[in-house]
């Protein structure tokens, strides 16, 4: 029992950092276009790359991305 629970937790805490470091690699890129994607949480974090996204000419402008 507890090397599941042992196996649970450590496989949970490696999806955290992976999502983290997407997260940042995202914001990373755009910030390479000059756009800052700001504190936000990570229900709302699509949103606001696509809000940031959508109107700037920039890295997924002349691709339809956003379809």
């Amino acid at each position: 029992m507890s090397q599941k629970r042992r196996a649970l937790l450590t496989a949970r805490k490696l999806l955290q950092e992976k999502a983290i470091a997407v997260e940042n690699d995202i914001r990373g890129l755009l910030r390479n276009f000059g756009l800052k994607v700001g504190v936000v949480g990570v229900i709302k974090f699509e949103e606001r790359i696509f809000r940031t996204c959508r109107w700037h000419d920039g890295p997924c402008r002349d691709h339809d991305v956003f379809a």
